[in-house]
């Protein structure tokens, strides 16, 4: 609850809920793995930077 209006009150630029749950995700740039620390190969296809 607290979190929301925080959110809604201090962050949001119009002063509703959108982007919300953009806001409280995290973002890691997989560049940032140190080495030897990179998961095994996934099944996807794609180059993955960030998750």
């Amino acid at each position: 609850f607290i979190p929301r209006l925080v959110y809604q009150y201090m962050y949001s630029e119009t002063g509703t809920m959108h982007g919300f749950i953009n806001h409280t995700l995290s973002y890691f740039n997989v560049s940032n793995f140190k080495p030897g620390t990179v998961p095994s190969v996934s099944s996807l296809s794609k180059d993955i930077t960030f998750c």
